[in-house]
């Protein structure tokens, strides 16, 4: 019953109950009128009927009124004081049909997203230090050495001049492996602020990846990573920028290069249409990564302890733009390792209506 409700019966029985005990008091004067010889003051009944029917009155106004709402606001004291000690779990449980169940409800579900909001900040806290975690090892790596090959340069280690030259290769690859750290760290920057342009087109993928396997499979099969592409699906439109998506792929593939099979290490990659969906799937052989660490993959720095032994391997933050790059076309990546055997990462793209915008992919 509402709490409106309750006061309107509340107000309605009270006006009843007082028209009963005015008419008991003129029943009562009337008998002492009727009343024979002399003067015999009645009992003033009139004043009692009066006093019971307004005790009466605040009874039921406290039992459908006061009661129906002081319980309920108690029920919210004890969730605001939890909340505020910082039990997060703690939910209301109201059984009431009347205006407070809305509120509790509201409570809930504000409790809810509370408590989302305190996780993600947690989650975020633990990844803001897992990055500078990161970058302070991938730049402090190059950087320690370029300064000792710098030192040895000036010390005269380098005492001839095929020495001075292969030092100064070194320092240049060390530079470029900083600027690498730089340009992939500014670029993650962009892309998890929004504030990186995208060129964003509708393209049949299939082709696409036609053009992209023609271009990349000489030089990987040089660098000892067999790819095999199957079922490129033509005539299946995505809306993705083609520079960036490319990049995704190329993430992906220098990935499988790093960290798969040394001994024979291929990649197949596969396009299929799903639904209203089509998956792109690249499937090493390589030794696989462990389920509890597979949600981490994507997470920007991240890398296997075997990786991060080895930080000329990578900065570890390819996947994690990749993963920024797929969501801003509105699609999802994924990662799993059946049996710890290799690693699958799926990229699922929404399919579009319409015609190819542009033929070149080049």
């Amino acid at each position: 019953m509402t709490i409106k409700l309750r006061l309107f019966l509340s107000n309605a029985l009270i006006i009843i109950i007082l028209l009963i005990a005015f008419q008991i008091e003129e029943l009562i004067e009337i008998e002492e009128l009727i009343e024979i010889e002399g003067y015999n003051p009645a009992f003033p009944w009139d004043i009692v009927v009066i006093v019971l029917s307004l005790f009466v009155a605040i009874w039921l106004l406290h039992r459908m009124v006061f009661k129906s709402i002081v319980i309920p606001l108690d029920i919210l004291v004890d969730g605001v004081r939890e909340i505020r000690d910082g039990n997060l779990n703690y939910r209301l449980r109201y059984n009431g049909k009347d205006e407070f169940l809305n509120v509790c409800e509201d409570f809930n579900e504000m409790a809810g997203q509370l408590q989302q909001l305190i996780e993600a900040k947690k989650r975020d806290d633990a990844n803001r230090r897992e990055l500078i975690a990161g970058i302070s090892h991938d730049l402090r790596t190059p950087l320690t050495s370029i300064k000792a090959y710098v030192e040895g340069l000036e010390k005269g280690v380098a005492s001839n001049p095929e020495m001075k030259k292969e030092y100064l290769r070194t320092i240049t690859k060390k530079t470029d492996d900083l600027d690498h750290v730089v340009n992939q760290l500014f670029l993650f920057s962009k892309l998890d602020t929004g504030d990186f342009p995208l060129s964003i087109e509708t393209l049949d993928i299939g082709k696409l990846l036609k053009v992209y396997e023609q271009n990349i499979t000489t030089e990987y099969n040089e660098r000892g990573l067999e790819t095999t592409f199957l079922n490129f699906a033509e005539n299946v439109f995505v809306k993705v920028d083609s520079v960036q998506i490319r990049n995704v792929f190329t993430n992906i593939i220098e990935n499988s290069l790093k960290y798969g099979n040394q001994e024979h290490n291929s990649l197949t990659i596969e396009c299929i249409p799903r639904g209203e969906e089509v998956k792109i799937t690249f499937q090493d052989n390589g030794p696989g990564v462990p389920e509890d660490k597979l949600k981490n993959l994507f997470n920007a720095f991240y890398r296997t302890d075997g990786a991060r032994r080895n930080p000329g391997q990578g900065s570890g933050l390819g996947l994690a733009i990749s993963h920024k790059i797929i969501e801003r076309f509105g699609g999802t990546i994924s990662a799993k390792s059946p049996s710890n055997s290799g690693l699958i990462i799926t990229i699922a793209l929404p399919i579009v209506g319409g015609k190819n915008e542009t033929d070149s992919y080049n």
